[in-house]
């Protein structure tokens, strides 16, 4: 490894040091100021409930939509707020809602905490898994009978605190226990994911695929470098699976980079790598492919979503927080794998410890359910 190389990984480990330390600073600042209990609203709820979803995490931001039509269906108004970067996501329900957009700053956090405090919700939910001031404040300041949150037991003004097998069941099971919270029913399921692709995109990626009758999309990136699919990685997946399909290579415009630059080292016919890296084309490719491979990332849960047979791959479970239970394909939390969805389990640390021979095998399984 080259002398530059080390050193941005060191600059890049205490810069994540640094990010942390100082979420960690904020947030027992806020705690220890307005740390208070929830006194719940001076007048009647309204028949609504605010969804705060605030990571900006495509992946955690599509887990939330079944959880959107639940409320719905159960009779319930629902209010999102989520970070301008994804915000996108909550434009491909059908689910009627009313979506608010916090920029950064804070001037649009007050200007979002005015608009919020004309209602008195029935409940608030902060679904984000890593809690931010943002999400603490508006929880803090806006009228709900119920304040819901994920762990952070010790925040007092959160009425119900889901943390019951937090890290041994699937993310979905969360919201089942806030939909009985709000609604007092399990009914209806939480487990099915809603997002419609646009027609004018699922043209789009129809006529890039063109006459291909096997179409196999390969996500190789995860926004961790331990859950990145390597170029070695990904080079071994093309050459055994393009003699009968074609390998689309597709990310965002950052990711487009790289496999550009891949391509200039390995050249295989079969191989295609778009010019767009949107993510409603993206989408619409999933949802035409005949078979989705990806490492532990949002693409598992688009997907889910769409319906596309997937082979998931992730690391090996540590003891701690379990991947491959909390954010599996939503027909893959039993190991029955049904309709389709496989998982691959990779060796630790490295996700390119994978073996290859497992994704290839799984592959051709699901493709060899074509019709």
């Amino acid at each position: 490894m080259s002398f530059t190389r080390k050193l941005d990984q060191k600059f890049r480990a205490w810069n994540h040091r640094r990010i942390d330390a100082f979420r960690r600073w904020r947030l027992q600042l806020f705690l220890s100021l307005f740390n208070q209990a929830n006194e719940g609203p001076e007048t009647s709820p309204e028949k609504r409930v605010l969804l705060l979803r605030l990571d900006g995490k495509l992946g955690d931001t599509i887990t939330a939509t079944g959880f959107i039509n639940a409320l719905h269906e159960s009779g319930y108004k629902v209010d999102i707020v989520a970070r301008k970067a994804n915000t996108f996501v909550y434009a491909y329900i059908k689910t009627p809602h009313r979506l608010y957009s916090l920029k950064k700053g804070v001037l649009s956090l007050f200007v979002l905490l005015f608009k919020l405090r004309a209602h008195s919700y029935e409940a608030i939910v902060c679904s984000t898994h890593i809690t931010d001031p943002a999400s603490l404040w508006l929880s803090r300041f806006v009228d709900a009978k119920t304040k819901i949150v994920f762990k952070n037991e010790q925040i007092e003004f959160f009425d119900v605190h889901i943390e019951k097998d937090f890290f041994e069941k699937h993310v979905t099971d969360r919201y089942q226990q806030c939909l009985k919270t709000i609604t007092g029913s399990t009914s209806p399921t939480v487990e099915k994911y809603e997002l419609n692709i646009p027609e004018a995109a699922l043209s789009a990626a129809k006529k890039f695929i063109g006459d291909h009758k096997k179409v196999i999309i390969l996500n190789s990136f995860a926004g961790a470098r331990l859950r990145n699919f390597s170029f070695a990685t990904t080079k071994a997946i093309i050459e055994a699976l393009t003699h009968d399909a074609v390998v689309i290579s597709f990310g965002n415009d950052g990711d487009l980079h790289i496999l550009r630059e891949w391509k200039k080292h390995f050249h295989n016919a079969n191989w295609i790598v778009p010019h767009r890296g949107d993510f409603a084309f993206n989408a619409a490719l999933v949802t035409l492919a005949n078979a989705v491979i990806t490492p532990d990332t949002s693409i598992v849960h688009l997907a889910s979503a769409v319906g596309a047979p997937l082979v998931a791959v992730y690391r090996e479970d540590d003891g701690a927080e379990k991947n491959s239970k909390i954010w599996a394909p939503l027909d893959c939390k039993s190991s029955d794998n049904k309709k389709g969805h496989k998982i691959i389990y990779a060796p630790l640390p490295d996700i390119n410890n994978v073996d290859i021979h497992q994704i290839v095998k799984a592959t051709k399984e699901l493709l060899a359910l074509l019709p």
